[in-house]
């Protein structure tokens, strides 16, 4: 098989000396029986004997000429492992042997993979899979771009051998040898698209010539450049490495990232798209002036008082939640709704994680100090691939070039306009089973700590805050938005955290660093923030996508974009046309660009967590990020999201007179009376009952009283809910806030005063949404309280927060088996005052001082009306003397005639005598 040349020729026989000891074949008998040479660096020479210091070693195969037989005609190629029967020959030529080449035309570039599964039976122990005799890798090794020399068929039928060597991995000392295999792999020169795979087959693994255990192995060799498939599954992994030079040479791995797809980044690289191009925020930035001042000073435009009440941000935002309650008249004004997603941003299907303009890797090293699977991230990778094919002539023009118009690489300052809205469903701290949250956020060495203004005693906290900060992109990339809980005595506890790449949002061209509203507004709650006008929005995407610039005709109703055409009646032609709009053309560029598959105006719902539980949610966070590169100019003014504060209002009561009243009590004469007196308080205040005084002895039951209630309440006009604070028990800190709606309960009872009061009956007025008082008793009756479940659709219901003021007669029901039947009528005058009113029009409580507004007399009550036990002359006046006068006067008579017969019987013995005796005669 060797023969490549033959020659004979004459030779004289000649025999080398023996050497002295320690000659040049002595030392190169000594040194690795195997014939390794080794050497501690690349570059460095190689030597025979191995040292502790070594890291490479190689090894070479020499072949030497020997005669053939005794003859020594013809020469044959014998390697130095070849069979001991040579041995004579060799020492005869020895090193004079003469080397005999073969040289090919050509090399061919194979790719090497490896499939290393397990071993089993092995003699030593391994610490990388914790001291295990069976390991088990399953990991493939591969080798790209390996020369070898010859025809492909003669080495598919000849393969080369794959030599895998076994090592004892230790902390101290050098790696120790267990064992080496030895095995041919599978050559493929004729492309099989995947369909023929390599076959697991166990090889012995030797050791010093002795078998040291088994392992499941595979090969495969294929022939680079026309056999690498183009199926997923078999495309090579992409492998990012870090690398920290450090002195005297050191350059070790600070981590890597393996890119197992490259599936994503493949690309038509003559297709224009935008995927790989800038944000169009980042084309104006290069084309900024450097030398643009920016003031950043807020201007607002102010809205009608009215309007300001009951129309806000959070209208707006309950408008687009469907809360229909708290939105109050926001949607028939035709203001804008925004999108309120459940989820965060990057993980919406439409935008891609906003990765489009570059990805996000993760750098790894080793593992999990638990001792786990998990590799630790060290740090990320930024960036992005575009992988196409090329032609393998090389006349062919190279594709163009795929990432153009890259954003200059020094630092952006922006401003950053974080939006906290509310969480919801927080993990609780407290012993009571809620929390007192706080917002706490950093941006690059900014930290914004908002622990004085905690949200005590809750879990659904409604923080509505606008925090705002400078950084500088992209090395200050990371928002850390974190949740607290405040504690008095001990440290706060973190509740979650939530992490944001500014830079993502930057760049990508889902223009995510502001969003886009439905409607272009120059003033009121809506009006527009970005430092962009719509139009400018609009050419730039149309840039990148490399399309014309749109073109607008009829003063902006009419906008020609990627030939297609748009009218302003279409994008308006159910919508109600407000003060607040701005010009048509910006308006219909708007329109436009929300059919572009930008990001609109959202509130996100970020999930919270935690360090000790990174899996389980701690919560959820509903909040916004703006972001504004200051080189660009100033952008508009910022969102007011405060939470909506209440208005301190007075509610007065005047109680005047009331009627019907059921005469509960039989008194000792037997007549049916009442001791009537009105009690009222607004729910959600019960501390704070009020009543008149008593109207005693009422036998009609009609009452007299002209007294004055007065309930100072916090009331939310955009919500027409009143807000409430109190402590939930004795021992709380702080106040709870509660919404209640705004009513007035007035009850009728009966005084007793050597036993409880005996209720009467009840009227509950809601103040939203006020049922109309009779102007008479005799119109006043329980058929005005039956309007059906839902009173605030009635059309007679008016609100007394617009009314101001109503005077008139209400009935109070009382129920009876399950019926309710009238226990009375009563007569008030309901006003509203402000916090501002009250002081110009002041007013006393009963009849107090400043007893005015009006000025309320005693009542005149009937002289019946007293407490007998206080007054017995008046109690013998009109109540002994007029139910038993006839009685008293027969018995006064009938005395008189007593005291006469009495006399009479008494003197008449007395006549009779001195009649019969006469003794004056």
């Amino acid at each position: 098989m060797y023969h490549v040349h033959r020659r004979r020729r004459l030779v004289r026989p000649r025999r080398r000396a023996e050497l002295p000891a320690g000659g040049a074949m002595a030392k190169r008998s000594q040194g690795d029986p195997e014939g390794w040479e080794f050497s501690s660096l690349i570059g460095w020479n190689f030597h025979r004997k191995e040292r502790s210091s070594d890291t490479f070693r190689r090894r070479r195969w020499r072949r030497k000429m020997a005669p053939e037989g005794r003859l020594g005609a013809a020469a044959i190629f014998n390697t130095e492992e070849a069979d001991k029967a040579s041995d004579s020959s060799t020492k005869a030529f020895g090193a004079n042997t003469p080397t005999v080449s073969c040289s090919f035309d050509r090399s061919f570039v194979y790719h090497l993979r490896v499939y290393v599964y397990q071993a089993r039976g092995m003699t030593k122990t391994t610490e990388k899979l914790k001291a295990t005799l069976n390991p088990t890798w399953d990991q493939t090794l591969i080798f790209n771009d390996l020369e070898l020399y010859g025809d492909p068929q003669s080495l598919a039928r000849q393969p080369p051998s794959v030599v895998l060597e076994f090592y004892d991995h230790d902390q101290v000392g050098k790696d120790e040898l267990l064992g080496r295999t030895v095995f041919s792999p599978r050559v493929e020169v004729i492309s099989s698209r995947g369909e023929k795979k390599p076959k697991l087959l166990w090889y012995p693994i030797i050791q010093k010539g002795q078998r040291a255990g088994e392992a499941l192995l595979a090969a495969e060799l294929l022939l680079k450049d026309k056999l690498l498939p183009k199926e997923e599954m078999y495309t090579p992994p992409i492998v990012l490495k870090v690398i920290d030079h450090r002195p005297f040479g050191r350059k070790p791995v600070v981590g890597q990232c393996t890119i197992a797809s490259v599936e994503r980044f493949r690309c038509d690289p003559y297709v224009v798209t935008a995927d790989g191009a800038m944000a169009n925020k980042m084309s104006l930035m290069m084309s900024a002036s450097p030398h643009l001042s920016i003031g950043m000073e807020e201007t607002r435009p102010l809205l009608e008082t009215q309007e300001q009440e009951t129309v806000d941000w959070w209208s707006k935002f309950y408008a687009s939640v469907g809360n229909r309650e708290r939105s109050g008249e926001y949607l028939k004004k035709g203001y804008d709704t925004l999108t309120v997603y459940d989820d965060e941003l990057e993980d919406l299907p439409g935008f891609h994680g906003l990765t489009d303009f570059c990805d996000t890797f993760r750098l790894e090293r080793g593992k999990t100090g638990s001792g786990g699977n998990d590799p630790s991230v060290v740090g990320e990778f930024k960036g992005s691939f575009r992988v196409y094919p090329l032609s393998d002539d090389p006349g062919v023009m190279a594709p163009p070039r795929q990432f153009r118009e890259l954003p200059d690489s020094g630092p952006q300052e922006c401003l950053v306009r974080i939006y906290i809205i509310r969480a919801i469903d927080l993990q609780p701290k407290d012993n009571n089973g809620r929390c007192d949250p706080y917002m706490r956020i950093s941006l690059g060495r900014n930290t914004v700590d908002d622990s004085d203004n905690y949200i005590p005693n809750t879990t659904n906290p409604v923080f509505g805050k606008m925090f705002e900060m400078s950084c500088y992109l992209p090395q200050e990339k990371d928002l850390k938005i974190s949740v607290y809980d405040y504690d008095l005595l001990t440290r706060d506890e973190k509740v979650g955290e939530t992490v944001i790449d500014l830079e993502n949002r930057f760049l990508s061209r889902y223009n995510a660093y502001c969003g886009l509203p439905q409607t272009y507004c120059i003033s009121g709650i809506n009006q527009w923030r970005d430092q962009m006008k719509p139009s400018q929005i609009l050419e730039n995407v149309a840039r990148l996508k490399g399309l014309s610039k749109p073109r607008t005709e009829d003063n902006g109703n009419t906008l020609t974009f990627q030939g297609t055409d748009y009218t302003l009646a279409e994008f308006e032609a159910n919508q109600e046309i407000h003060q607040h709009l701005g010009p048509p053309r910006e308006r219909m560029c708007l329109h436009v660009l929300r059919t572009q598959g930008l990001v609109p105006e959202h509130v996100e719902t970020r999930t919270l967590y935690s360090s000790f539980q990174p899996t389980l949610s701690q919560g959820k966070l509903q909040m916004w990020v703006d972001v504004f590169p200051k080189s660009i100019g100033l952008p508009g003014p910022p969102f007011d999201i405060t939470p909506r504060k209440a208005k301190k209002n007075i509610l007065r009561v005047v109680v005047w007179n009331t009627t019907d009243v059921t005469l509960d009590e039989t008194s000792i004469t037997g007549e049916h009376m009442s001791d009537i007196y009105v009690k009222g308080w607004m729910p959600g205040m019960e501390e704070d009952k009020q009543k008149t005084d008593v109207h005693y002895r009422s036998l009609d039951g009609d009452g007299n009283f002209n007294w004055r209630f007065i309930f100072n309440f916090d009331y939310l006009p955009a919500e027409e809910l009143c807000l409430v604070s109190k402590k939930e028990n004795f021992w709380s800190l702080d106040k709870s806030e509660f919404r209640i709606p705004p009513k007035l309960i007035v009850q009728i009872w009966d005084n007793d005063k050597f036993s409880l009061d005996d209720y009467l009956g009840v009227v509950e007025l809601d103040l939203r949404s006020l049922v109309p008082p009779a102007k008479t008793p005799e119109k006043c009756g329980l058929q005005m309280m039956d309007n059906g479940p839902d009173k605030r659709r009635s059309e007679q219901t008016k609100s007394l927060f617009a009314q101001k003021s109503v005077r008139g007669w209400w009935p109070c029901a009382i129920e009876k088996d399950g019926r309710k039947e009238l226990g009375g009528k009563v007569e008030l005058t309901l006003e509203i005052v402000c916090e501002e009113d009250a002081d110009q029009k002041p007013a006393g409580k009963g009849r107090d001082e400043p007893n005015m507004n009006p000025k309320l007399d005693p009542p005149n009550r009937p002289d019946t009306s007293f407490f007998w036990f206080t007054n017995p002359c008046k109690t013998m006046k009109f109540i002994v003397w007029r139910r038993f006068r006839c009685l008293f006067i027969t018995l006064i008579i009938l005395t008189i005639l007593g005291l006469f017969l009495a006399i009479f019987l008494y003197s008449l013995p007395n006549y009779i005598s001195m009649k019969l005796i006469k003794p004056l005669s």
